[in-house]
């Protein structure tokens, strides 16, 4: 009796978990795979409210890379179907012929988002953009916005671009070269840019907003224009769900700020303290044409550019 009852188990045992795999192989099967490119960064993280996603018919396969200028890359190339970018990459590509097209989600800074500063050692003698002069400075990735907004910082403080040297150098290496004394400072975004200041390290200013003032768009999902020819309304699904996902980091500062850590691998400590990025749902004529006047003025472009070359006209 005994062993048919444990028989009568495994059979239902069995049955259930071939049913719950039969749903789930179901449910994924209606779902369209998206690979996209992103960075660890709290930008990026409206990306991993799954559910949203799955909500909308996607499954994203989501593809880390150190910079946007890589990303953009991966998306020319075809090994990517969309990408997040500064916006300054995509100008440059557009520059050269490449068509690319920003799709959805924006990030920018003012002066309630301030996320970027130059850092130095807490015992460093530069206290100001004069003393940089002579100094190595580390960006992230050559060419890109955070080079484009720190050249311009320096020319706001009367400094030329070639007053300093830049080397290239990925985000959560920057506080270990600073340390050690490969670099005299870093252009640094959160969350290490508090993660360096917990750690006793100074801020010289806010290259960005520390600028000027203005509001800074920083940021989107691009795709070329020949894939977004042939998948319209796959694009639209993500640009809808990527818009839901962060109506849900605004409403929920707390939930959002846990899922920062989890992406990024941040202490709890850090990540509610941290700036937090401020999202629209795409980028603006006025934000492009912006940085197109700086690109052209700090000679990152020659030709002519123009925002409605890259912002998605969906009609």
């Amino acid at each position: 009796m005994k062993r048919k009852f444990l028989a009568l188990l495994i059979i239902v045992a069995l049955a259930i978990t071939a049913a719950i795999f039969w749903t789930r192989s179901r449910h994924d099967s209606h779902l369209e795979t998206l690979r996209v490119g992103y960075m660890v960064l709290s930008d990026c993280a409206p990306l991993f409210y799954t559910k949203i996603f799955e909500n909308n018919g996607l499954k994203l396969e989501l593809k880390q890379a150190p910079g946007g200028a890589v990303i953009l890359n991966g998306v020319i190339g075809d090994s990517l179907d969309l990408g997040f970018s500064n916006l300054v990459s995509p100008i440059l590509a557009l520059a050269q012929g490449i068509d690319v097209v920003a799709v959805a989600g924006s990030s920018f800074e003012d002066d309630a988002h301030s996320r970027h500063a130059l850092v130095v050692k807490k015992d460093s003698h530069i206290k100001g953009a004069q003393d940089l002069k002579g100094k190595t400075v580390a960006v992230n990735t050559l060419r890109n916005i955070d080079h484009l907004m720190l050249i311009r910082w320096l020319r706001l403080n009367g400094l030329s671009a070639d007053s300093i040297r830049l080397v290239e150098v990925p985000f959560p290496r920057m506080d270990t070269v600073l340390v050690q004394g490969h670099v005299d400072a870093v252009a640094i975004v959160e969350p290490f840019l508090t993660k360096a200041k917990e750690a006793g390290h100074s801020s010289v200013g806010d290259y960005y907003v520390g600028s000027g003032g203005e509001k800074i768009e920083v940021t989107s999902y691009f795709a070329k224009r020949s894939w977004l020819a042939k998948n319209s309304f796959t694009a639209k699904r993500f640009q809808k769900a990527l818009a839901e996902a962060i109506t849900q980091a605004n409403s929920d500062e707390k939930q959002f700020r846990e899922l920062i850590r989890q992406v990024t691998g941040i202490d709890q400590e850090i990540s509610v303290k941290m700036g937090l990025p401020g999202f629209s749902s795409i980028p603006t004529k006025a934000g492009f044409e912006f940085l197109i006047k700086e690109a052209k003025q700090s000679h990152f472009i020659e030709a002519d550019v123009k925002p409605e070359d890259i912002l998605w006209n969906q009609e």
